[in-house]
């Protein structure tokens, strides 16, 4: 998989190849993912999420709809003194107002609970069939059903939760894991182009390490050491010709901030 990364091939896969057969939402990546997949998965859900308005319910937030529903303040609208000639008739609109406040109270519920329910549906399709112990845990972590209401409702805020702890592994990062970028970084290394071969076979390289390699790497890499790396990812034929363009670049910088000061 180290090899496949290094060479960019795991950063082509088809997003179709990792859509579950749920209104095309992709499928959870598996148990032992890698960070690189994990956070392919995490920005294709809440890509989908973003087009069907979910994404900030998701995250806690409540749905567009339900914040649409404006409620009218009361205390706008006080009793009025029995011996008033209004106080029958402001009674009664305020009970119209309470009812329909009430009413609107219910509706934006609905509205939030319909919208949690669809994100854990999602979730728990992704999950079924690459993740079960993750799936049968959405199921018994997010159903509203035992707390004595809201059946057939679950807490799609929660699930989403509970699949990032999964997905990131509790934000801890195992030995195995930080060697699979370091060997991919190796590989990278060590496998040279050819002098003449195809451009995107370099670009497959570069941006496997830019997006995928580099971000999950132990060690750090600045501006000045990530040219030098891309400069040696290139065919031996183009490599004095890449150096010749950093330390351009570099000197011109270097000119500008002078300049500046």
């Amino acid at each position: 998989m180290s090899t496949a990364l290094a060479a960019g091939d795991a950063a082509t896969t088809t997003l179709k190849d990792t859509l579950s057969t749920s209104q095309d939402f992709p499928q959870y990546p598996g148990d032992d993912v890698h960070a690189h997949a994990a956070k392919q998965y995490q920005e294709a859900v809440e890509a989908r999420w973003a087009k069907r308005g979910l994404l900030a319910t998701a995250n806690g937030g409540y749905p567009a709809a339900a914040n649409a529903i404006i409620d009218i303040d009361l205390n706008e609208l006080p009793p009025l003194p029995v011996g008033d000639r209004d106080h029958n008739r402001r009674k009664e609109a305020r009970i119209k107002i309470k009812a329909q406040n009430e009413s609107n109270a219910q509706k934006r519920i609905t509205i939030t609970l319909d919208a949690w329910t669809e994100i854990y549906t999602d979730l728990k399709m992704s999950t079924e069939v690459t993740a079960p112990i993750l799936s049968r845990d959405l199921k018994a972590s997010c159903d509203l059903a035992p707390a004595g209401q809201h059946i057939g409702s679950f807490d799609g805020p929660r699930a989403w939760r509970i699949t990032l702890h999964y997905l990131y592994h509790g934000g801890q990062r195992t030995e195995t894991e930080k060697d699979f970028y370091r060997s991919a970084e190796r590989i990278q290394r060590a496998s040279t182009l050819a002098d003449g071969c195809p451009s995107s076979d370099y670009s497959k390289k570069a941006l496997a390490f830019l997006v995928h390699i580099r971000p999950n790497l132990s060690q750090s890499y600045d501006d000045d050491d990530t040219a030098l790396y891309l400069i040696n990812l290139m065919p031996k034929a183009l490599k004095e010709g890449g150096r010749r363009i950093k330390n351009e670049l570099k000197h011109r910088r270097a000119s500008t901030t002078t300049l500046c000061t």
